[in-house]
């Protein structure tokens, strides 16, 4: 998301300082990370592009991928070129002359476009995930319901956040902190309670194993998935939360959160296609799977089309 800044951080040296280093330095490292795990999951897939019942499977989830790391150097590139903009081009005033210099250019354009392009497919593979593991049952669209409400919420406030500053007589600027705020709070709140629903449901099919006697050998598979999801998502939500509580009380630090909260999601959402892409995630016959004994543990190509 477009970070927008309360007029109390806007007064700050510490703000400039934390949002010219959030913006290069760390967001450029975070991006660096982000494109060598691209790297690992194109390879990791090149090999189910050549057979032919996984191709189509592989192919979409790679271009998906692609289109992913894509909105990341985008938005990494352009911040960069704002960041040129504002503490070069219009030094001196830095941050303080953000608000007459960045509005209805081109380049700060598109990175609104990006920024919001990427919370769309980086929460939406989180709805699909979602759906996989619980379609089996019958409460998937009881499930389901509350998730998509959320990302729902938080694309349309997300959009309006990104709207904003182009047209800042749309919301008084008291409006656009709290909007701000609530942006943040549901997309901590929908990766918390995607990833809540996902363990629920990991922990409901172990629990049903272990009545019949097959819990004990399958353990480790569901804590492999479990901590699979919690490792990825964890830092993600926590990242939000703490960007969220930072703004609302007017910490400069929140402009550090704020600025790399992309390079998080991006992070986040590659670490599990990496794993699904190598066989270690959950598909619709995994809990079949499980009761016949015949989990993957990798030796096989996973279903690309579970997780990814």
């Amino acid at each position: 998301m477009a970070a927008n800044f309360p007029p109390a951080q806007a007064k700050s040296s510490l703000t400039e300082a934390l949002d010219l280093i959030g913006s290069t330095t760390i967001n450029g490292i975070l991006c660096g990370i982000a494109f060598a795990l691209y790297c690992l999951c194109a390879w990791s897939l090149y090999p189910q592009l050549r057979v032919p019942d996984q191709r189509k499977q592989a192919a979409l989830t790679l271009i998906y991928t692609s289109l992913v790391i894509l909105c990341e150097l985008a938005i990494v590139a352009l911040t960069t070129s704002v960041i040129r903009l504002v503490y070069i081009d219009h030094d001196p005033g830095g941050l303080l002359n953000h608000e007459k210099v960045v509005p209805g250019g081109q380049r700060i354009a598109f990175f609104s476009t990006s920024s919001v392009a990427l919370d769309f497919l980086t929460f939406g593979v989180q709805m699909q995930r979602l759906w996989v593991i619980w379609v089996a049952t019958q409460y998937a669209t009881i499930v389901i319901l509350l998730p998509f409400l959320l990302y729902i919420s938080f694309i349309a406030l997300d959009t309006i956040l990104t709207i904003w500053p182009h047209y800042p007589d749309i919301l008084s600027l008291k409006s656009g902190t709290a909007l701000t705020i609530a942006t943040l709070g549901v997309e901590s709140a929908f990766t918390l309670l995607v990833t809540g629903l996902v363990i629920t449901r990991l922990v409901i099919v172990r629990r049903r194993h272990m009545s019949t006697g097959l819990g004990s050998s399958m353990t480790r598979e569901y804590v492999c998935i479990a901590a699979m999801l919690i490792e990825s998502y964890a830092l993600e939500s926590a990242w939000s939360f703490i960007a969220m509580v930072l703004y609302a009380v007017g910490s400069p630090w929140s402009v550090l959160f704020i600025q790399c909260d992309d390079s998080i999601k991006v992070i986040a959402y590659l670490l599990v296609v990496y794993r699904v892409s190598k066989g270690r995630a959950w598909n619709n016959q995994t809990e079949n799977q499980l009761s016949d004994l015949r989990w993957n543990h990798g030796t096989q190509t996973a279903t690309v089309e579970t997780m990814a």
